[in-house]
């Protein structure tokens, strides 16, 4: 087999290896391949990997260097190994990769999540606002007017001078 990258998209981790048997596979991860493989490895580098296949999805649970025995070449797993996961502020052990801190500090300095994909949540909710007000009123004009390229005019009228003008 052999290595071609690791990729983290969110939460997961993804390797692409290229099989024997089938071809090139992007597989799903633990983190802590994910970190070996990107620390050990280069791309088209011959590697032995032990991976799973279920309902034609291919997940990758360790990856070590062809002919290499010694166990310092071998990628932890989730399960295998305790200590893994460490708080981000005071290295304490974590049960497990679903949480960044510990819950002491969490209290103290909270993991900041992103609510909203506009960046602050204040801003979400002020364009919602905005393309609330412009359905409501497209949905009024839409029963009085009866040619629908004034209706469109009204809609990009909105479109134009509330939503550009507000959020560029």
């Amino acid at each position: 087999m052999i290595y071609k990258t690791v990729f983290k998209r969110g939460s997961k981790y993804l390797a692409k290896i290229i099989f024997d048997d089938v071809g090139e596979k992007w597989c799903s991860t633990t983190s802590a391949v994910y970190t070996f493989a990107q620390k050990s490895f280069e791309e088209d580098e011959q590697v032995d990997v032990e991976y799973t296949v279920k309902n034609g999805q291919y997940s990758v649970s360790k990856i070590k260097k062809v002919g290499g025995g010694s166990t310092k070449t071998e990628a932890p797993t989730s399960e295998s190994k305790t200590g893994q996961y460490k708080c981000e502020d005071c290295g304490t052990e974590l049960k497990d990769g679903k949480y960044k801190k510990c819950y002491t500090c969490n209290q103290k300095n909270p993991v900041k999540t992103e609510k909203s994909s506009y960046g602050s949540n204040n801003l979400a909710i002020q364009k919602e606002s905005v393309m609330h007000s412009a359905c409501i009123a497209v949905r009024t004009l839409s029963g009085l007017v009866q040619d629908p390229k004034t209706l469109w005019d009204a809609v990009e009228y909105l479109y134009d001078k509330a939503y550009k003008k507000l959020f560029g």
